[in-house]
């Protein structure tokens, strides 16, 4: 590798066959992190031959929560192109390298006790730290909780042939929607449609069964969401059909404080 010391600014020696040459620091990278994140001193980056164009350098940080802070674990990447070359993870306690050259960032790192004291420390200084100032309005976030079932008829039959569970005003988006008749899961002409955002933090999403119903039976749509501490159920049923250009429904109910009519 040539000598890429060059006086007035840092460079950053890049090793490409052939030949070897020294491209300026940041060489256009996209960086994240305070100036302790730089490499340590005298570690190159080792290049394969690549046309002339934009290198991404990243630094990414996860945090994990179990039972609120009780159990926090920190994650960081650095990543160059899409590779990930070098990771720290809190379970563990040292930088460790998922390259050649990321092992020698690792090594040089793990040497250095202020930058491995700055890293442990980041489960209370950055991830519990966050969580006690943006877990109000994220973690905490309750939506207005808004379940509806209801048919829809196609043209010519006289029965509906679809039954649409209608599920909006919930955060975070992860959700679980069943479909129940008589008890049992359906699993057939289940058709569901794409997250959609509200505006307001909260989500809705449109859950449809394919279905022909005969007297007597009960179809039910079950949600279950982190933000419940039981599913809510709504069921829709008939003991009297009766059909029109808008449909009766009689029979139909919410469990856990929601009403339908």
């Amino acid at each position: 590798m040539s000598d890429c010391s060059a006086p007035g600014s840092p460079v950053l020696p890049v090793q490409v066959s052939p030949p070897a040459q020294c491209l300026p620091w940041p060489l256009s990278l996209s960086f994240g992190g305070p100036p302790h994140h730089l490499p340590p001193s005298g570690l190159g980056v080792i290049l394969s031959p690549l046309p002339l164009g934009r290198f991404v350098f990243q630094f990414k940080a996860d945090c994990q929560f179990t039972n609120g802070t009780e159990r926090v674990r920190y994650l960081g990447w650095y990543i160059y192109n899409q590779q990930q070359f070098v990771h720290f993870d809190s379970d563990v306690g040292v930088w460790v390298g998922d390259t050649e050259v990321g092992r020698r960032w690792a090594e040089g790192w793990n040497k250095d006790k202020a930058e491995m004291d700055y890293r442990r420390s980041e489960v209370d200084t950055f991830c519990r730290h966050n969580y006690g100032v943006y877990g109000s309005f994220t973690v905490a976030r309750r939506g207005e909780w808004d379940v509806k079932v209801s048919p829809t008829q196609s043209g010519s039959q006289p029965h509906p042939h679809l039954l649409v569970c209608s599920v909006t005003g919930f955060y975070p988006g992860g959700i679980e929607i069943k479909w129940l008749k008589n008890g049992q899961e359906q699993t057939v002409g289940v058709v569901s449609t794409e997250l959609l955002q509200n505006g307001d933090w909260t989500f809705q999403i449109l859950v449809m069964l394919e279905m022909r119903p005969r007297r007597g039976d009960i179809y039910t749509c079950q949600v279950e969401h982190v933000s419940l501490r039981d599913p809510i159920t709504v069921r829709w049923g008939k003991s009297l059909w009766v059909w029109g250009n808008v449909p009766f429904l009689k029979g139909q109910s919410c469990f856990l404080g929601l009403f339908l009519i």
